[in-house]
């Protein structure tokens, strides 16, 4: 799956983006990232080139891993 089409995961409004969420409620976030149905989910940054994503499949974590 490329980045550009993988669905922004809940939350990370703001100029922060999912950093500004995380510093005000950790475990919200956290909790929120787990519920979603979306195995592989990207996060909203403050700086537009920098990348991150959320995985949340066991299949998916030991591909990256191993």
């Amino acid at each position: 799956m490329r980045y550009e089409t993988m669905p922004f995961a809940p939350g990370g409004e703001g100029y922060l983006g999912h950093a500004g969420a995380f510093r005000q409620n950790r475990m919200g976030v956290l909790g929120s990232l787990a519920l979603s149905p979306h195995p592989m989910q990207r996060l909203r940054t403050a700086v537009p080139v920098a990348r991150a994503c959320v995985l949340h499949h066991p299949d998916l974590i030991h591909e990256v891993l191993v």
